[in-house]
């Protein structure tokens, strides 16, 4: 018999496990987590143990995200200041 495992309250990468949410089809506890950004999802307990889940998703789409912003450099350090694009296209 698996030994039971209460995680609540505990914190897990951006989720805090809030109850305990029954069990999958393969018998691996299901628990209610929120996220930092304010979602709340269903997480497999053993996933959360192990670091192979830590967000919603959000995390994801945070990268995703900040791989697309392009920024632009300066350099200001003589009389005048010269700016440096970033031209990917």
């Amino acid at each position: 018999m698996p030994i039971k495992i209460d995680l609540t309250g505990q914190r897990f990468g951006r989720l805090t496990a809030l109850y305990r949410n029954g069990s999958n089809n393969q018998g691996l506890a299901i628990w209610h987590c929120k996220c930092d950004c304010g979602n709340e999802c269903d997480k497999v307990g053993a996933y959360l143990r192990d670091g192979s889940t830590s967000s919603c998703g959000c995390y994801q789409k945070d990268c995703a995200r900040k791989k697309q912003i392009k920024f632009n450099t300066y350099d200001l350090s003589n009389d005048y200041g010269i700016g440096y694009t970033l031209k990917d296209e």
